[in-house]
């Protein structure tokens, strides 16, 4: 009975699989035919050659211009992006020197610092050990 089941289950993939395979090829067909037929309007359309061959320049025309729009406006965009991260750059560089200055200069300071408290405790051991001995 298993067996049975997953055998029919296979069967219904197929099905699925041959059916989804065949609405491509219809949708590719269809696509392509009226990419055909909106080529045969034109070129078979009741005008002059003169007329068809500047309506196929206009229409090419317009398209290389709005690929052009296109890259001009990805350009930009790209521009935009690049100056934006590079200001950004710039001000992570300028916050990371000014953390090394402060870093400098509490090191600075602290060298002093810990001097300082090296000298008051050589004085106070040597001052205890004078106590000491007498």
């Amino acid at each position: 009975m298993f067996i049975k089941d997953l055998m029919d289950m296979t069967g219904k993939e197929k099905k699925k699989q041959q059916r989804i395979h065949n609405a491509k090829t219809l949708a590719a067909g269809v696509g392509i035919a009226a990419a055909a037929g909106a080529a045969a309007g034109i070129l078979l359309a009741p005008k002059s050659g003169k007329e068809t061959r500047a309506d196929i320049m206009n229409k090419a025309e317009d398209c290389v211009d709005t690929t052009k729009d296109m890259v001009h406006k990805k350009v930009e965009t790209v521009k935009d992006s690049a100056s934006h991260a590079a200001h950004e750059i710039s001000d992570v560089i300028k916050d990371a020197q000014g953390k090394k200055a402060a870093v400098n200069k509490d090191i600075r300071n602290g060298r002093h610092e810990v001097a300082r408290d090296v000298h008051m405790t050589s004085e106070k051991v040597s001052e205890d050990l004078k106590n000491s001995d007498k």
